[in-house]
């Protein structure tokens, strides 16, 4: 028996007394005063009571919830990337939908503006105006008579600025000077269904009559599609 062994036997058997043998207790102040080799068996190898497989076991388990932890980190933030598209690119849709609707009832009101300038004659001859500015304030008629409020912005190009179709040096409708396409391609009223299937935003030619324009049939001009003849102007004086 050693200095240690004997240094602990005689702790144990100043405790005894005072502690019973069954509470099984360790004696740290003898472990403390014999060294690493008693200490350690009484404490475990860390000297915190917790064998060294346990800890590395415990390391590694913490390391793998850290790892799970970051891969559903980098899968959350990329649904939410996918989210953030997506959801860019219903409200782009909306607005463009949205622009189209606003572009047909200001084109419908080009068009029922140049029917009541048409339709209003002063004491002279039944004509088309001559500026979209006509249509705001009608020089024909001494006083301020107007057709149209304001002549309105394209809600597609935003601006103030339009296509004019003329006849004779006189406006007889207007088209956006969008190249865009359309995102409608069919289902409209019956005065626009000659917008069907038109590749730009600026076929959308809304002239008054809405029939002014007539498609060649089959075997003029070519095929369906090709270029439009102007149909009968009415003339001067006579109903329309």
């Amino acid at each position: 028996m050693n200095s240690c062994d004997v240094a602990i036997a005689g702790k144990a058997a100043d405790l005894r007394a005072v502690i019973p043998a069954k509470a099984g207790i360790p004696f740290p102040g003898a472990a403390r005063s014999c060294g690493t080799k008693w200490g350690s068996r009484l404490r475990g190898n860390d000297g915190l009571g917790v064998p060294d497989d346990s800890k590395n076991r415990q390391s590694k388990a913490s390391r793998t919830e850290a790892g799970f932890a970051y891969i559903w980190t980098l899968l959350l933030v990329a649904f939410m990337g996918i989210g953030s598209t997506i959801a860019s690119e219903l409200y782009s849709t909306s607005v463009r939908r949205e622009r189209e609707r606003e572009l047909l009832f200001i084109g419908h009101e080009f068009r029922a503006a140049i029917a009541r300038y048409h339709g209003s004659a002063a004491a002279g001859p039944q004509m088309y105006p001559l500026t979209l500015q006509d249509l705001v304030k009608d020089p024909r008629f001494p006083n301020a008579k107007r057709h149209l409020r304001r002549v309105y912005a394209d809600p597609v190009t935003g601006k103030a600025e339009w296509g004019l179709i003329r006849v004779e040096g006189r406006i007889v409708g207007v088209h956006s000077l969008s190249q865009r396409a359309p995102m409608k391609v069919d289902n409209f009223d019956d005065h626009d269904s000659g917008f069907k299937s038109k590749e730009r935003y600026a076929d959308w030619t809304f002239v008054y009559p809405h029939d002014m324009f007539i498609p060649p049939q089959e075997g003029e001009e070519g095929k369906n599609g090709g270029q439009l003849r102007i149909g009968v102007l009415p003339r001067p004086g006579a109903p329309r």
